[in-house]
């Protein structure tokens, strides 16, 4: 009898699993005063497992038949405002993982930049852990101007030399932290 009721349950749990995970990103977001659009969208997979759906926004689309979409310095050089928009669909990350993976991207794509006060400042951020649900969004706003949110709250604005086309080379550099998802952000 106790297996029949569970069968409903374990049903449900993965249909809902399968609708959030399908879920399209948002095709625009505001952050401070800038609508940005939706440039692509994947997971970031760690040992097959996906950990989160990362999603670029700029605040002009960059299509792959007008320009060249394998050259991130495109972005590196006008992506400013853009946003990385961070969606967890792992059950639980520790905040020393996360702080773990920006620093090993800072340090494999900018590593003139890795003990500088703001990257510190930038990794201290992420103290908490995330969960299934959970959204970070990183707003680019110029090349030395980083704010971070998390659930739609600010948590830190650092300022730096590079500090935005540093977060940008995490994800698009030329030794980003998936690459898969590079390719999805950028459109390929």
């Amino acid at each position: 009898m106790r297996k029949i009721m569970l069968l409903p349950v374990i049903i449900l749990s993965i249909v809902l699993f399968s609708a959030f995970a399908k879920a399209e990103p948002a095709k625009t977001i505001v952050l401070d005063n800038n609508t940005l659009l939706l440039n692509g969208s994947g997971y970031r997979s760690k040992f097959f497992i996906k950990v989160y759906r990362g999603s670029l926004y700029l605040t002009d689309k960059i299509l792959s038949d007008t320009q060249s979409i394998k050259d991130e310095e495109v972005i590196f050089k006008s992506g400013y405002p853009g946003a990385i928009k961070m969606e967890f669909v792992y059950s639980e990350v520790e905040a020393e993982k996360i702080k773990g993976a920006f620093r090993e991207g800072i340090e494999k794509n900018s590593p003139e930049l890795l003990n500088t006060d703001y990257v510190n400042n930038f990794i201290s951020t992420f103290n908490f852990n995330v969960v299934e649900g959970d959204i970070i969004t990183l707003f680019i706003k110029n090349e030395d101007t980083v704010t971070v949110f998390y659930k739609e709250k600010t948590l830190n604005t650092i300022n730096g030399g590079s500090i935005g086309k540093a977060v940008y080379k995490i994800y698009l550099g030329k030794e980003p932290a998936d690459g898969s998802l590079k390719s999805d952000m950028l459109g390929g």
